[in-house]
């Protein structure tokens, strides 16, 4: 934040949290988006910048204690030149999403929204419920365990493999516990809104940037939706629902044919598209199959040698951190080496498609919990655990069950293969009521970067202003 010769006057403090791989430069667009709207007294705007490049490898939890060190030294900072801050929101993209949400709660356990009122909270394609692909079987080990070994603290926690702490639970559970200062600190948040990209995102897929058991739009040529209006065809209307299109034939708008139930989407997913379709995709990608025959391999192997090495650095940092030292170790790659892990990462995530639970034998029959191990809660760290203790009665968790009931909005599509403790997590972070905005950013393949605009000079990206400006005409709250 550049502070000038004059101190800002404003009393809300708007914190931008970058992602994995990711530099302050990610979030330019919304910083300068919000300082065009509101000069600085009334806002002010902090770009995060502790947990740049490679340091986001550190985890979560590492990168969330430096940015709630961070933060707090700027809060310092501002009451000795007389500047109060009074307010406070907090806007993760990607990574950051879930750094910003190990952030709140540092804040609130520390008691600092007993001073400052927490105001909005935002991600975008942010992996709440982390990167696991939903997968059936012992396949799923080829990039759910291999593709968590690579990526050091962040990886284990991103691929829900780690146990926080001494709790036997991954962060990704702890962080959605609602007897714990995260859940509670994300409560406290006036307004709670999140973006999900729902095609082209090869990072972060929109069952888990959009908080969902189900993805309804896996197949956008079986579905109907609505867009927001004012924004283009770039925002859903996720309050209208999506519907299966009617068979054709049909006169009956408020029918629609078997064909578009559960199982019959399993068998046109497996299937694929027609041969006709098979044939042509397979003619357009036929140079790109030969030239990744030939840079997979050498970009694998970079890959994984980069990978050691910033898992080796990282582990260094983890632990000169728990010592409180400082320790600054410089990068051992080149940039470009760096640039083909974020390649050869997001191809290997987008190519696993996801599977879903069988469909209910009976229609008419009402879904039964899925009987499941019942899974054991280690207490947390007690600086993290709040007084106030979650109602036994909470008809949003049944604990040691999977509850399967399908949205009203959305009753006929197939549930996601997702882990026991993904779906615990959905109902934890559904009942913080989140407005939810799926995103549909087609001029470019590349979703991920487009939704925050990280390249603004890309005019492909111009999809992801209408979502920006979406944000501050409707969810950013000065």
């Amino acid at each position: 934040m550049s502070m000038g010769m004059d101190p800002p006057t404003g009393d809300h403090l708007v914190v931008l949290v970058h992602g994995l791989w990711g530099n302050p430069t990610h979030m330019e667009y919304l910083a300068e988006s919000l300082k065009s709207r509101y000069d600085d007294s009334q806002l002010i705007v902090h770009v995060a910048a502790r947990n740049s490049g490679n340091y986001t490898y550190d985890g979560i939890e590492l990168g969330g204690e430096r940015l709630a060190a961070e933060i707090e030294e700027l809060l310092e900072d501002f009451a000795e030149k007389g500047v109060i801050i009074r307010k406070f929101s907090i806007v993760g993209y990607s990574l950051g999403g879930l750094v910003s949400r190990y952030v709140v709660g540092v804040l609130y356990a520390k008691g600092i929204f007993n001073k400052i009122t927490p105001v909005n909270f935002t991600t975008f394609a942010s992996p709440h419920l982390g990167v696991r692909t939903p997968k059936l079987g012992w396949h799923h080990h080829i990039w759910n365990v291999v593709g968590a070994r690579t990526l050091s603290a962040s990886g284990r926690q991103l691929f829900t493999i780690d146990s926080f702490r001494n709790t036997t639970r991954p962060l990704l559970s702890i962080l959605a516990d609602k007897d714990l200062a995260f859940w509670k600190g994300l409560a406290s948040f006036k307004n709670k809104a999140l973006y999900a990209n729902i095609i082209n995102d090869r990072s972060v897929t929109f069952f888990t940037s959009g908080i969902s058991k189900f993805d309804p739009y896996a197949d956008l040529d079986m579905v109907e939706y609505k867009y927001l209006p004012g924004y283009g065809n770039v925002l859903i209307d996720d309050e209208a629902g999506v519907n299966f299109k009617q068979a054709a034939g049909s006169d009956d708008e408020d029918h629609v044919e078997p064909a578009a139930s559960a199982s019959m989407i399993q068998k046109k997913r497996s299937w694929g598209t027609s041969i006709v379709g098979s044939i042509r995709d397979f003619i357009r990608d036929l140079p790109f199959v030969a030239l990744y025959t030939v840079l997979v391999p050498v970009g694998f192997c970079l890959f994984l040698m980069n990978a050691g090495i910033q898992t080796y650095t990282s582990s260094k940092r983890i632990r000169l951190h728990s010592q409180s030292l400082k320790y600054n170790i410089p990068l051992a790659v080149a940039e470009e080496v760096q640039e083909a892990m974020d390649v050869m990462v997001e191809g290997l995530n987008h190519a696993q498609k996801a599977d879903h639970l069988p469909p209910r034998l009976d229609d008419e029959e009402s879904l039964s919990p899925r009987q499941q191990p019942s899974i054991s809660k280690a207490s947390p760290p007690s600086t993290l655990r709040s007084d106030a203790s979650t109602s036994e009665d909470d008809e949003n968790i049944t604990e040691g069950k999977l509850r399967l009931e399908p949205t009203l909005s959305m009753p006929e599509f197939p549930t996601l293969a997702l882990a026991q403790h993904q779906f615990e997590m959905i109902d934890s972070l559904d009942a913080l009521g989140f407005k939810k905005f799926p995103v549909h950013i087609q001029k470019v393949k590349h979703s991920h970067a487009a939704i925050i605009v990280r390249n603004p000079k890309n005019e492909g990206f111009s999809e992801g202003k209408m979502v920006v400006k979406h944000w501050l005409d409707r969810q950013f709250e000065v």
